[in-house]
């Protein structure tokens, strides 16, 4: 679901590798919960 860093995201990356962690982990759970809200509404 997440975009492939470009040339300029492969930068940002390995100059904060840690922040970049955090961001994918909270895009990742934000995805779960809108998932989890889609299907508690289709149930």
């Amino acid at each position: 679901m997440a975009d492939a860093p470009g040339p300029a995201g492969d930068g940002v990356a390995a100059d904060s590798t840690g922040a970049a962690g955090r961001t994918t982990v909270q895009a990742i759970a934000s995805a779960c919960a809108v998932a989890l809200g889609v299907v508690a509404l289709l149930a």
